[in-house]
C-alpha cells in the first residue's frame, strides 16, 4: 500500500496533476510549504525526465526507498531519484545543506525518517530541523477507507491539517531547577492565520464543505487567532473586516 501509494503521489506531483489520492488509498501523508502551495510548477525538469530528492533516513528506510526506485524503473515512469545519504549519525552541517539544497533545487522530495535520539537531550530532531529550515509548516494526512475492507470505523473520509513548526516543534525547553523541566510552546498569530488560511483554500479546492477547528483553549486559555482570544464555547473573535475576508475568498 506504502510503495503504491508513494509511486502515485511522485507520479501525479512530477507530471503537475493533483496530488490528491484516489479513492481506497488509505493513509496519505505530505508535506506544503508556501511555496509549492501558490507555485506548483516548480519542480525539476532535464531532458524531459523529473529529478526527485530521496533523503534516505534511518531503519527501513534506505530498503524502502530502494524497492520504490525499483518499482518506478519498471514503471517506465520519467524519474530520476538524486540520492542524499542523510541519517543520525550525519550530524555534520554539510550533509544538512547538501540535503536543503537538493530539495529546493528539485522541489519535490521523499524521505526516510530519521532517528532521533530522546536519551541524548543535545541531540535536536534532523526531522524538525528540515521541516523549519524548508518552511514545510503544513501537514497533510488523508484517511480514507477502503472499499471492502471491514474495520472498526466505516466511511471515513478526513483530512487532518497541521500546522508543523510551531507549539511543541518550537522545541524550546530547559531545566530550571534538577527534576523541574519548563517547555515553551510557542504560537504566533501570523502562523495560525497562515494554517487556517491554507485549511480553507484546501477544502476549496478539493470540494470539501467544512473546516473543523481543533484546539485546547479549555486549558490553555492564552492561545489566539488573528489577536483575538478563542472564546470558552471554542468560536473564535475576530473583527469584521477580517471575517468579511474569509467568508469572500475562502468560503466553502
Amino acid at each position: 500500500m506504502a510503495s503504491s501509494t508513494a509511486r502515485r503521489f511522485l507520479l501525479n506531483a512530477v507530471c503537475k496533476q493533483s496530488f490528491w489520492p484516489q479513492a481506497g488509498s488509505g493513509i496519505y501523508h505530505s508535506y506544503s510549504t508556501a511555496a509549492t502551495a501558490l507555485e506548483p510548477n516548480l519542480f525539476a525538469k532535464y531532458g524531459g525526465r523529473n529529478t526527485v530528492t530521496m533523503l534516505t533516513g534511518d531503519g527501513v528506510g534506505p530498503e524502502l526507498l530502494g524497492h520504490l526506485q525499483e518499482i518506478f524503473r519498471y514503471a517506465g515512469a520519467p524519474i530520476d531519484f538524486e540520492r542524499v545519504d542523510i541519517n543520525a549519525s550525519t550530524t555534520d552541517p554539510a550533509t544538512m545543506e547538501n540535503a536543503l539544497l537538493s530539495v529546493r533545487r528539485n522541489g519535490v522530495a521523499i524521505k526516510g525518517n530519521i532517528e532521533t535520539k530522546f536519551d541524548d537531550p543535545s541531540f535536536r530532531s534532523m526531522n524538525v530541523s528540515l521541516r523549519k529550515k524548508l518552511d514545510l509548516h503544513t501537514n497533510i494526512v488523508c484517511c480514507k477507507s477502503f472499499p471492502g475492507v471491514e474495520t472498526r470505523h466505516t466511511f471515513v473520509d478526513i483530512v487532518l491539517i497541521r500546522e508543523n513548526t510551531e507549539g511543541e516543534y518550537s522545541s524550546l525547553e530547559h531545566e530550571n531547577v534538577p527534576g523541574v523541566v519548563e517547555s515553551l510552546k510557542i504560537i504566533t498569530s501570523a502562523k495560525s492565520k497562515r494554517i487556517a488560511r491554507y485549511a480553507f483554500e484546501f477544502a476549496s479546492k478539493h470540494g470539501r464543505k467544512k473546516v473543523t477547528a481543533i484546539h485546547k483553549a479549555n486549558i490553555i486559555k492564552e492561545h489566539k487567532f488573528g489577536g483575538s482570544k478563542i472564546n470558552p464555547d471554542g468560536r473564535v473573535n475576530v473583527s469584521s473586516s477580517e471575517k468579511q475576508t474569509l467568508q469572500t475568498a475562502y468560503a466553502v
